[in-house]
Parts: C-alpha cells; structure tokens; sequence
C-alpha cells in the first residue's frame, strides 16, 4: 500500500497538469538569469505572432480527447508547419522565434496546444509517450485541409521536440523533415536526469514512478525511445541545441544527432539556455531551417 501511494504522489507531482494550473498568457517566461537577459527580445517576436490573423481549430485524439490548435494561413497551396511546444508551456512562448522563420518561408503553420495544455482537453502530460500519437492526428488533419499530397514540415522545442521525433520512423511520405530544437533521447533519460539535478535517488523512486505511470496514467515511459526512432528515421532532421542549456543537456541532441539514420543536421549555440537558441543566433537559425528546406525539397538554394 505505501508503494501504491508513492508511486500515486509521484505520478500526480509529475505528469497530472490540471487546466487550473496551466500557464496564463504568452508572456509567462523563466526567470532564470540566462532567460532574463532575452526577456524583452522574446517578447517582442511573441506580440510579433500574436498580432498576424489566427484561426483556432480542434481534432479529435486517439483517445478521444479534444486537441485545440491555431492556424496561421497564408496561401492554401502552400507547405504546412506543424508546432509542439514544451512541458507547460504554450506554443507562442516556446515557438515565436520558429514561428518567423517558417512564416518568412511562406508556410502556412499550425501551432499545436499539446495535451493538457491551452485550450486541449486531459490532465496528464506523458512526455511524448500518447503526444506523438497525437502528432499523427495532426498530420492527418492537415491532410484533410490541404490535401493528401500537402508538403508538411514537423517542429518542436523540448519535450515538443521529444515529441516529434518520436515519430520520425511513421510519418507518411508528405512529410518531409523535423526541427528538432533542445530534444531529448527518451522519456526515461530526462526524468533520470531531473531526478538526478533535484537529489531524489533515481533508484528506487524511478520505478516508484514508472509504477504510477502505468497504474494511473496509463502509459509506461520506458515504451519509447526518441534516440530508436531516429535510427530508423525516414525524414532529414535539424537538431538545434544551446551548449548551456541547464534543463536538457547539450549531449542529448549530439546523441539523437549521431544515431539519426536519415540526413541530418545539428546546429549548436554556445551561450543559449533551453529553447532560446534562435534568441541568440537568428541568421544562423534562419539559414539551418533553409538547408534542412533545401534537402527536403521544398527550397531553393
């Protein structure tokens, strides 16, 4: 009983993210002091997304669930860019910087409300383990809009990027890359890594909480592995990842980057904190979404 009530605590302090306590705008940043000193650059790129013309759409999950996300539309023929943002945060935070490079491309790009977050339905977030389902959701709805044959792009910042590199082995044939920007090798390695960074003793408290996670969310994080689908990946992949990134470290990318069985890419910030890349190297951000748009087709040199 008292292990059933460990791994309860632990599932509800990990995964259960209820809609009272979701983030309150856009602007809610870390206060961490690598952060602080972007503050105002990020913000001006969030009221720059903010102010183009939006409109909100819903699907349906796997499960059930209703999945909300936006749309920024620019030209129905055009490619699609399809957004996962990061664990409790929100799409305009994690993405303002993306958002412009993908915009500047010509893209029509849909910014996803993960699961339990925004105006998405559920209460668990799972590291990617159900998420990546519901990147599959997604790519079928932007089939459905835009037709079969519609050119998408895939992208996330942290547990997003975990997220869609967890499919990079299923994706249809009109998928055509990812940008992959501060991701991690698995869902088991970050919550090792976490516990590790808070002195919590990964052994026995890690199966503590795997236990809560099967029992009570069910979903086990030990099924999948960001690191096993990119060896079989069917898709070019960008790895972008800051060198100070103090949340997911620097070593994961270099990993997912090294085992990646499709052409792939890695862009490194020497100075960036977690997600802030583009904040510190646009031009160099800028011209690395280019090239992975030329390997895939859907550029020009």
């Amino acid at each position: 009983m008292l292990t059933l009530l460990l791994s309860w605590i632990c599932y509800r302090l990990a995964f259960h993210f209820p809609y009272k306590n979701r983030p309150v705008g856009n602007h809610n940043l870390p206060d961490r002091a690598l952060y602080r000193k972007i503050h105002d650059r990020i913000n001006n790129l969030i009221d720059e997304a903010e102010s183009f013309p939006t409109e909100e759409v819903f699907i349906r999950s796997y499960d059930g669930l209703r999945l909300a996300g936006h749309i920024y539309e620019q030209d129905s023929a055009a490619p699609v860019f399809i957004f996962f943002h990061g664990y409790q945060s929100t799409a305009l935070r994690d993405g303002p910087g993306i958002f412009r490079v993908f915009r500047n491309e010509g893209f029509n790009v849909i910014f996803a409300d993960q699961r339990a977050h925004g105006d998405s339905e559920g209460e668990e977030l799972t590291l990617g383990v159900k998420e990546s389902r519901d990147v599959m959701s997604w790519i079928r709805y932007a089939r459905k809009r835009y037709g079969r044959d519609v050119k998408i792009i895939l992208g996330g910042v942290s547990m997003g990027a975990g997220t869609v590199t967890l499919v990079a082995d299923k994706v249809p044939d009109n998928v055509k890359g990812i940008v992959a920007d501060c991701g991690y090798t698995s869902p088991h390695a970050i919550i090792q890594k976490v516990m590790r960074d808070k002195h919590i003793p990964v052994e026995p408290f890690y199966q503590i909480l795997r236990l809560g996670a099967i029992l009570f969310g069910h979903f086990d994080p030990d099924s999948v592995s960001c690191f096993y689908s990119l060896k079989h990946s069917r898709v070019p992949v960008l790895f972008i990842h800051g060198e100070a990134d103090e949340f997911v470290p620097y070593w994961m990318s270099v990993k997912n980057y090294e085992s990646c069985g499709a052409p792939s890419m890695l862009l490194s910030v020497p100075d960036a904190d977690h997600g802030v890349a583009f904040m510190l190297e646009e031009e160099e951000y800028t011209e690395s979404v280019h090239e992975l748009l030329i390997v895939s087709g859907l550029a020009e040199e």
